[in-house]
């Protein structure tokens, strides 16, 4: 029987560790995605997701983005445009990258995208 190097266990607790993430992204993307098609708005629209608001009474930037994201998912643009502008550049984004997330999650095997070398970079340098 041959016993696997330092290396070569280094290299498959790194692969089983990247396989594992990736599947816990494809599962937030699913649940993520289900959220947002059986929510009613009913039960957004009427909440402040906020902290920073819920504790000063004072919006911030991000006010209302939450239920934006909701309101352009259902096709509620105008509405979406009225509790936050910010939802012209950061829906496209989102859904960019999800999406080329999701598509690098079922098209490719052994590289790393870009998400994945920011979270596991040390990780690679590093001996386990």
């Amino acid at each position: 029987m041959l016993m696997a190097t330092a290396s070569q266990t280094r290299l498959k607790t790194k692969e089983s560790f990247i396989l594992y993430f990736r599947i816990i992204r494809s599962v937030f993307y699913i649940v993520i995605i289900t959220a947002l098609c059986f929510i009613p708005l009913s039960f957004i629209e009427n909440r402040s997701f906020c902290i920073f608001y819920n504790l000063f009474s004072i919006k911030c930037p991000g006010c209302g983005l939450t239920r934006a994201f909701f309101n352009i998912v259902h096709l509620n643009i105008h509405k979406a445009f009225e509790y936050n502008i910010l939802i012209i550049v950061l829906f496209p984004m989102i859904v960019f990258l999800a999406g080329y997330d999701i598509f690098w999650i079922f098209t490719h095997r052994k590289p790393l995208n870009f998400i994945e070398k920011l979270l596991f970079n040390r990780l690679c340098r590093r001996k386990i």
